[in-house]
């Protein structure tokens, strides 16, 4: 009963363990890396939303209709317009020291292909670090009730 207890007790404590300054800085540089993701969508900088993407990048929307690549975000950057309104609290789980889920509610008013976006979405999005650098590997959104 004594090793339950303990085991319990040390799964628990691996749970609770504060985030480490390590942890902080990813956590400082993956917010940078997604305010300048952010940024380049605003502007249509192509060539830098590639930069910040892997290349099997993957990103899901109520407006595309299906999961669209690198390439065919960048193909129709022209058809997007949009201002993000207000961020909600953002949440950073590190998976691994190489693996980031990054979710939050998001206000944007704009349009895709002539169609209003919808106002109030849940954002999820992984983020990997390949060569030092963090790049988004998975966007996805979904609409939600305000």
């Amino acid at each position: 009963m004594a090793r339950i207890v303990l085991a319990v007790m040390a799964a628990l404590w691996i749970w609770v363990v504060p985030a480490t300054a390590s942890d902080a800085t990813d956590r400082q540089q993956i917010i940078a890396a997604i305010n300048d993701l952010i940024e380049a969508f605003e502007t249509h900088d192509a060539e830098s939303i590639k930069a910040m993407m892997t290349s099997d990048h993957v990103a899901i929307s109520p407006n595309y209709g299906r999961p669209y690549s690198v390439d065919e975000q960048i193909a129709t950057l022209g058809e997007l317009e949009f201002d993000v309104v207000d961020f909600g609290e953002r949440t950073i789980s590190m998976i691994d020291d190489n693996v980031a889920l990054v979710t939050q509610r998001s206000t944007v008013k704009g349009r895709f292909r002539g169609e209003d976006l919808p106002r109030d979405i849940f954002v999820s999005q992984l983020w990997v670090r390949e060569d030092g650098r963090w790049l988004q590997r998975l966007y996805q959104e979904t609409a939600v009730g305000q």
